[in-house]
């Protein structure tokens, strides 16, 4: 397992962190 680490609250693993895709598009509610 890869701990990352996360500058609020120490390490994570990295089953925590998903990719949401692109950042810029706006995605409906």
């Amino acid at each position: 397992m890869l701990l990352i680490p996360c500058p609020y609250c120490g390490k994570r693993p990295e089953i925590e962190f998903t990719y949401g895709g692109q950042a810029h598009l706006v995605r409906p509610q």
